[in-house]
């Protein structure tokens, strides 16, 4: 005990004088590594294709800002709310399922794709009367999951058709 006192003071008045005399340096944080560049070009896709900012000196940047951009789950530094909009996709996806098997189904099925410009939305995409699947699609949707349905020219098997005809020549 007596020796556990003699630390303590030892290390109080050691940090009074230190703090007065300004002689010890602050303790400095250990500096993170720079990213390579194959790190920095990876993110800067990843962002990109995601919809994020993903200019070159900001991406750089994320890498030693662990304050701004702790989450590094998806493999590179992102701030708290976009990794919360990644989950959020990721869910919304998840949830898709049944209504997207029911629309494959389809023969007038062109295709599905999320509008993250409308808060997430889906959007099933048929051939002629887009709206004759709106109630079939909802009954298989999470309740109150806000969609759309548009109508196009062209079908998921003539898009694979014209693909395939590309392809040949």
């Amino acid at each position: 005990m007596a020796t556990h006192r003699l630390v303590l003071g030892i290390l109080v008045t050691l940090s009074a004088g230190a703090v007065g005399a300004g002689s010890l340096p602050p303790l400095a944080a250990a500096a993170e590594p720079a990213p390579s560049p194959a790190e920095v070009a990876a993110a800067i896709h990843f962002r990109s294709s995601v919809g994020f900012p993903a200019g070159e000196e900001f991406v750089a940047a994320t890498f030693g800002d662990s304050q701004g951009y702790p989450d590094s789950n998806w493999g590179l530094p992102l701030s708290e709310a976009e990794a919360d909009e990644l989950y959020r996709r990721t869910d919304l996806q998840n949830s898709l399922g049944d209504a997207m098997s029911y629309a494959q189904s389809r023969g007038s099925y062109a295709g599905v794709y999320v509008d993250h410009l409308q808060d997430g939305k889906p959007v099933f995409l048929f051939t002629g009367d887009a709206a004759r699947f709106r109630d079939d699609l909802a009954a298989r949707l999470p309740e109150g999951t806000s969609f759309r349905v548009d109508s196009v020219e062209r079908s998921w098997a003539d898009l694979v058709a014209s693909q395939g005809a590309i392809s040949g020549d």
